[in-house]
């Protein structure tokens, strides 16, 4: 996932995001699992992970702009 970010920041702003992990900050057993949602009610997202974090970095790309206006 941060590598997603870190590529949509860049594509968008042209600004090389770093991010570093220290070992206690990976957790591996949280998360949510909708593979449930996709086999009973057939279920599927309208909008991939990538698809978000490209919003998302627009949008506070935006915020920003408007900001410093």
């Amino acid at each position: 996932m941060a590598e997603i970010v870190r590529k949509k920041v860049y594509e968008q702003t042209g600004i090389q995001a770093i991010y570093k992990f220290e070992k206690d900050d990976i957790q591996l057993n949280v998360g949510m699992d909708s593979s449930l949602l996709y086999e009973v009610l057939g279920w599927k997202p309208e909008y991939s992970f990538e698809d978000t974090v490209e919003d998302t970095v627009k949008f506070i790309m935006n915020e920003q702009m408007q900001a410093h206006q």
